[in-house]
């Protein structure tokens, strides 16, 4: 079994002696894409296998101004992840499956992730419906 824990800054780069660290940063908060580089930086020079967990960007945003800066992030992630790059499933207002643009935003944006590096999806935001998501949208 591989255990691991979550980092939010690089600070936080091998306080445990774990297999894998999940590298977390959040859409509005203090880690922008280049403090994921200093932790990705570390975790490589320790030689500490990690995933990168971008959180609260969403790959079914419809806003075109939103959607390309949201875009140009994930694609920078993408390029530095290691083992995966973790990304939750998606609903719309008010809580409801993807449908429509957002549903074929999604799937453009995760296809494009997916040519890129390896793409795990998370069930954070609709759990009991997390079975439903991954048939429609993980392709392994």
């Amino acid at each position: 079994m591989l255990y691991g824990y979550r980092v939010t800054n690089k600070e936080e780069v091998g306080l445990y002696n774990a297999g894998l660290v999940q590298i977390s940063f959040y859409h509005g908060w203090g880690m922008g894409i280049e403090e994921l580089e200093k932790a990705v930086s570390l975790c490589k020079e320790k030689k500490i296998r990690y995933v990168i967990h971008p959180v609260n960007f969403f790959l079914s945003e419809a806003r075109t101004q939103e959607r390309k800066e949201t875009m140009e992030v994930l694609r920078k992630a993408a390029r530095l992840t290691d083992m995966a790059l973790i990304l939750h499933d998606e609903r719309v207002p008010p809580g409801s499956r993807l449908f429509g643009l957002w549903d074929k935003y999604y799937r453009e944006a995760l296809g494009e992730l997916e040519r890129t590096c390896k793409v795990s999806i998370e069930n954070a935001n609709n759990s009991h419906d997390v079975e439903w998501f991954w048939r429609n949208y993980a392709s392994s």
